[in-house]
């Protein structure tokens, strides 16, 4: 939890305007400022809105079963819709989360975002380039096509994804030709972790979301790295398994209509990656002739799957999507 755009905005803030960090005066329990993100001399840009405390809009809060970066890396589709009526499955009950603040206790659902986060990083990003403030704390993609000459410092908090990232991260500084200075602070794991690596044959760290197993308080960028690499890719067992779901719902979808129009399916944007990943696998396999995306509040799939010799039987039982 100490780590992410809100933690460094408000660190960073802290130590620049410390009396805009807070809304309350001192002497009462301390009131995260909910404008920080778009106002002073250290903003905020990600593409997700933070998460936030809905009583004192802090970040430093947990939940009953680890920190609040924890998301959900199985292959339950919580947020999936069914292919004829659209309509949303039934969630997990959200998790409990406790804030160190205040220590106030609320759902997960609950928790308070910055108002309009897409116009407020527009506004943000507009203002940067103009030199309407001096700092700017960022994700990754901030740097993506950004060319404003008088940047004069970059500051990694972690390690890049890769060497041609980091690369094209700092290029952003000094473009004007005139001095600039690029900073990457690294976090390595301590020595106890570092001995259970090299005593093992594949070098995967035994950590998770919820945190580090040798005691620290956050995790370290060998950690991090390999959780976030997980994530973006969890194997090819994994898509092997997920692909051949996607395969028996179309299966399920053709034997039920028995005729060659498109299979339609609708997902939501935090799965879309994952589900057109699925597509483009059986694509390439020859298994579906292509498929198409159309974005609005939900997210459609047009496939085009026309598979020879399927079975007269019905009788195939759908699993569920990832």
């Amino acid at each position: 939890m100490y780590d992410g755009t809100s933690h460094y905005l408000f660190e960073t803030m802290k130590i620049l305007e410390p009396n805009a960090a807070y809304s309350t005066p001192r002497g009462r329990k301390l009131k995260y400022n909910l404008d920080a993100f778009s106002s002073g001399r250290v903003r905020a840009f990600s593409s997700k809105a933070p998460t936030l405390c809905p009583k004192c809009f802090s970040y430093e809060y947990t939940s009953t079963k680890g920190a609040n970066t924890v998301q959900a890396d199985d292959l339950d589709d919580n947020d999936e819709y069914t292919d004829d009526q659209s309509e949303k499955k039934k969630k997990e009950p959200s998790k409990t989360c406790l804030n160190l603040n205040c220590q106030h206790i609320f759902n997960a659902e609950q928790a308070e975002k910055p108002l309009k986060w897409d116009n407020l990083i527009k506004v943000n990003q507009n203002d940067f380039k103009d030199s309407r403030f001096d700092v700017l704390v960022a994700t990754k993609g901030f740097g993506m096509g950004i060319d404003k000459s008088s940047v004069r410092f970059v500051v990694h908090t972690s390690l890049s994804s890769g060497m041609e990232s980091w690369y094209q991260e700092v290029g952003r500084a000094g473009r004007d030709n005139e001095d600039a200075h690029i900073i990457l602070l690294a976090d390595p794991p301590n020595e106890q972790c570092q001995k259970e690596l090299e005593s093992k044959t594949i070098k995967a760290p035994a950590c998770n979301w919820t945190g580090c197993k040798h005691g620290r308080e956050s995790l370290c960028d060998y950690g991090k790295q390999h959780l976030f690499i997980i994530r973006s890719y969890p194997g090819d067992l994994t898509d092997a398994v997920s692909a051949m779901k996607m395969l028996d719902r179309l299966l399920v979808f053709r034997l039920k209509n028995n005729d060659d129009a498109p299979v339609i399916i609708k997902t939501s944007q935090e799965h879309l990656s994952r589900n057109e990943l699925m597509l483009y696998r059986l694509m390439r396999l020859g298994l579906i002739e292509d498929y198409s995306i159309t974005y609005g509040k939900l997210i459609t799939f047009e496939i085009d799957f026309r598979l020879s010799g399927l079975p007269k039987s019905t009788g195939v039982t759908s699993l569920p999507l990832p």
